[in-house]
């Protein structure tokens, strides 16, 4: 097995397919919304405020479906396109997500970046005096999984 193909191999190696199919699937991630940090003072609680972060302290993320695609390049690096959907302040929106995904000694590295607009779901960009917040929000993520064999 050539090492770029290692995570293929993983994902569609009858001993672990089911497993991998069902980890992606259940996988819920959860991000708390109070996490998120401004680099304009005092703008932090007006985000919150406007995220509904009291009643809904986490933005949530349940992929439906997945593909895997090799990188282009042949690094070992493959893209996980998961489509699901996430959870704001209650609100739903059904999106796609862009993984990058590694294995490297033992770990699988996850990686990526999304670009959600507040206005997607119901939400008014905060203001604080002059300034209003951007529309925009970019979540990014670096996850960080041991694979045990046996298991």
């Amino acid at each position: 097995m050539k090492p770029d193909d290692s995570l293929v191999s993983v994902m569609t190696d009858k001993k672990y397919a089911q497993s991998m199919r069902d980890l992606i699937l259940n996988l819920v991630v959860k991000l708390d919304v109070k996490n998120f940090r401004s680099n304009t003072p005092g703008f932090d609680s007006k985000f919150y405020d406007t995220l509904k972060a009291e009643n809904y302290p986490e933005i949530v993320f349940k992929p439906a479906k997945y593909t895997i695609q090799k990188s282009g390049n042949n690094n070992g690096v493959f893209s996980i396109i998961s489509e699901g959907t996430v959870r704001i302040a209650n609100k739903e929106k059904y999106i796609t997500v862009r993984t990058s995904a590694k294995i490297q000694n033992g770990t699988v590295i996850l990686s990526g970046e999304k670009d959600l607009l507040m206005t997607d779901f119901g939400l008014t960009p905060p203001e604080l005096l002059f300034v209003k917040a951007d529309d925009k929000v970019t979540v990014k993520w670096n996850l960080y999984l041991s694979l045990i064999p046996g298991n």
